[in-house]
């Protein structure tokens, strides 16, 4: 197999992090562990840890608790200590268990994290009778659907499994939208991966929107299968979708929908460098997401102030993730940050929490990358348990400092003939190769995770993954 890795600058690394810790000062104990998620997913597990150990100890509510315990054993896996991790997960799996059966109120964030934690540690054959147990105490068919699509087939299919498995789970997603949501994206890792089967898997989902009663649900899938269409190379069937998409979500009578579904065009033209034509769409969705007080019905007036910021933090998302950072931030500073109106407070601390994603998902100019890390591991190592890691690190700015590789939470699973790659002096343009001959240990029961710490002059970097799953 072969694994790439990005990374980025230190500049980067302290603009993230501030970001994370503005969003942490509300004080709100979701938002700890929301910005706990961010951070191991953006690479900083240890010190989503120190915040998880926090939300663990400052809440009384048990959801929370279990949501926490899951979150840190997310952690824990991308630290390497599996060990704790899985007795965490067990015993989260247990409680909550034991509160299904006394029909206790279980948030459905609760499951998810649970259910994400299992999907990470376990082997997907031991992972689906406890995620099917669990997922299945879930009434909601939209929200069952959702944790079903993005907790557990997609993370399979990002490993390369797509067998009759996931087929199989694929009709048990009874929700179209997340079904649709499914197959757009296992027609996207095909196409990353080279295989053909990308068109059919668009075609099956394109026969399925029709069912779909709302536009702006139908225009955001739409421009998700357009992005597809054009990723292979049929730019005119992508235009036509676009187009459509564009209507549909126009035509949208409910406000809210409307806002969210031009704001995800938007983003999706950006990625297809439509920039001008994404920026129109981007002011009309930010325009929709301001009259919502006005123009929204069906709720409570008093709710609406949230629900405006709740749709306004998603279109700060979209904004980042299309390098639209100054607006991004505008718009965040729009929804109230008085620490008496908790509701406010919230969705402040979730807009920037959704800058820092974005900000890395697209590498601003402004943060270049600073190197390029390729390590390829023979795909037969489980069978003949022994193997010769190649790799190769190749820089784009010049790094006249030394560069670590810290590679030792790996001796869990293999014998490493060492376990540090040190690098110094990396001039841009230059490429360094190594290798190192690696054991696969005996009788793995979970799955091999292998994060890898990379530390510039003693720094952590942001590395993008920051581990290999075999």
């Amino acid at each position: 197999m072969k694994l790439t890795v990005t990374m980025y600058s230190p500049e980067l690394t302290n603009q993230v992090l501030s970001l994370i810790e503005r969003a942490i000062r509300s004080g709100v104990h979701y938002i700890y562990l929301k910005a706990a998620e961010a951070l191991i997913e953006l690479g900083f597990p240890e010190k989503a840890y120190i915040i998880l150990k926090k939300a663990l100890t400052d809440t009384e509510d048990v959801n929370d608790k279990l949501h926490a315990l899951a979150d840190l054993a997310i952690a824990l896996i991308n630290l390497g200590n599996i060990e704790h991790a899985l007795k965490l997960i067990d015993s989260a799996v247990v409680d909550l268990e034991t509160r299904i059966r006394k029909n206790s109120v279980i948030y459905f964030s609760t499951i998810n994290a649970i259910v994400n934690a299992v999907m990470n540690v376990y082997k997907p054959e031991n992972a689906a009778p406890i995620v099917k147990k669990l997922i299945n105490h879930i009434d909601d068919t939209y929200v069952r659907s959702k944790i079903l699509v993005s907790s557990v087939i997609i993370p399979q299919v990002h490993e390369g499994r797509f067998d009759e498995t996931i087929e199989d789970l694929i009709s048990d997603v009874k929700h179209i939208f997340w079904r649709v949501f499914a197959l757009i994206e296992i027609a996207k890792y095909f196409v990353k991966n080279a295989s053909r089967k990308s068109s059919a898997l668009l075609e099956r989902a394109l026969k399925l929107i029709d069912r779909i009663d709302s536009a702006g649900d139908r225009a955001r899938l739409l421009a998700n299968i357009a992005s597809v269409f054009a990723s292979i190379e049929k730019e005119n069937m992508a235009d036509r979708l676009l187009i459509t998409a564009v209507d549909l979500a126009g035509r949208e009578s409910d406000i809210v929908s409307r806002s969210l579904a031009l704001a995800q065009i938007a983003n999706i033209l950006v990625r297809l460098g439509k920039r001008f034509e994404a920026r129109l769409l981007f002011d009309e969705a930010i325009d929709a997401s301001r009259r919502i007080v006005l123009e929204y019905e069906g709720i409570r007036s008093d709710y609406l102030p949230e629900v405006m910021n709740g749709i306004k933090a998603q279109i700060v998302e979209m904004l980042a993730k299309a390098g639209e950072y100054q607006r991004a931030m505008e718009l965040a500073n729009e929804i109230g940050t008085t620490p008496w109106d908790i509701g406010d407070y919230y969705w402040h601390s979730i807009a920037l929490i959704n800058i820092a994603r974005g900000i890395v998902k697209t590498s601003s100019l402004n943060y270049p990358r600073i190197g390029f890390l390729s390590i390829h591991i023979p795909d037969d190592i489980f069978s003949r348990q022994k193997g010769l890691m190649k790799g190769s690190l190749s820089a784009f700015v010049d790094m006249e400092m030394k560069m670590t590789l810290d590679l030792s939470a790996w001796s869990r699973y293999m014998i490493l003939e060492r376990e540090k790659i040190e690098f110094s002096h990396i001039r841009s343009g230059s490429i360094k190769e190594f290798t190192l001959v690696l054991k696969l240990k005996p009788d793995i029961e979970t799955k091999i995770i292998l994060p890898i710490i990379i530390r510039l002059n003693g720094t952590k970097l942001i590395t993008n993954p920051t581990r290999i799953t075999l």
